[in-house]
């Protein structure tokens, strides 16, 4: 009898587990049903939402709104990229003209956006000279890329480097940054030392020495440290101007500073 009872319990202890694990199956497969059923129900939406976004006539191109470039440049813009009212916005590859734009040599950077429901802004940013330089008697901008561009419209108005072209150059290529960063470098310098100096060229012919004009006089840097004795330079030229002495040229290079009286 008790091996009798001791059977009836183990067939009991095996009908729960058994039941358990196909609780646990039809779980499962619940479970699977229900996410397949979320997953084609999405794509389903996702493709009739689509659908919808293209074919509903307010979302039709209405206007287009350029920003950063002068309103004469828009329509030269806009003609480029083919970008024409009436098709809808989603139809529209934002990458692609953006892609285009920035192809143009004048433009740095260049950043599309949708505004619902039927605008369009192009956002630019235009490549802008802050230097010129010269190649046989041709004028050409730089930007602070280094990038080559054609001449400004009021170029005296920018500060003139010599020596940093090799050979005549092409629109659109770039000169050297490490040239781009001293230049930058003098112009931040003086901005701080001297707020109302004005420099008119820099000569970078030579490896350690940057020549600097402004007006008829010119300074001597050191191309190895441009700071070299600079602090000093607004107390020399006050007292300078205060014993009314002419110069030809401060040399700011050495530890005893160089002043180069004119001869009268």
């Amino acid at each position: 009898m008790e091996r009798r009872k001791f059977k009836v319990k183990k067939r009991a202890k095996v009908r729960e587990e058994e039941e358990r694990e196909i609780k646990a199956k039809l779980r499962k497969m619940l479970i699977f049903s229900i996410l397949l059923g979320i997953v084609v129900l999405f794509f389903f939406a996702q493709k009739e939402c689509k659908k919808f976004l293209f074919s509903f006539p307010g979302l039709n191109l209405e206007e287009i709104e350029v920003r950063g470039t002068s309103p004469e440049k828009l329509d030269s813009f806009i003609k480029k990229v083919n970008l024409k009212k009436g098709r809808n916005i989603f139809e529209i590859n934002l990458d692609e003209i953006s892609h285009q734009l920035s192809q143009e040599l004048l433009i740095r950077k260049v950043v599309i956006l949708r505004h619902l429901p039927n605008k369009i802004v192009i956002k630019v940013e235009e490549r802008k000279p802050f230097i010129i330089t010269k190649w046989d008697k041709q004028i050409f901008g730089i930007d602070r890329d280094g990038v080559i561009l054609p001449e400004p419209y009021i170029f005296f108005s920018f500060i003139e480097v010599k020596g940093i072209l090799r050979r005549k150059p092409l629109l659109g290529e770039k000169i050297k940054m490490k040239e781009i960063k001293t230049i930058t470098e003098i112009q931040n310098l003086f901005s701080k030392t001297l707020p109302h100096f004005q420099i008119s060229s820099l000569d970078l012919s030579q490896k350690r020495k940057i020549i600097l004009f402004s007006n008829k006089n010119y300074y001597y840097l050191s191309a190895e440290n441009l700071a070299n004795n600079l602090p000093l330079l607004p107390t020399l030229l006050a007292d300078l101007s205060q014993k009314s002495i002419e110069y030809e040229y401060i040399d700011l290079r050495f530890k005893d500073i160089y002043v180069k009286p004119i001869k009268k």
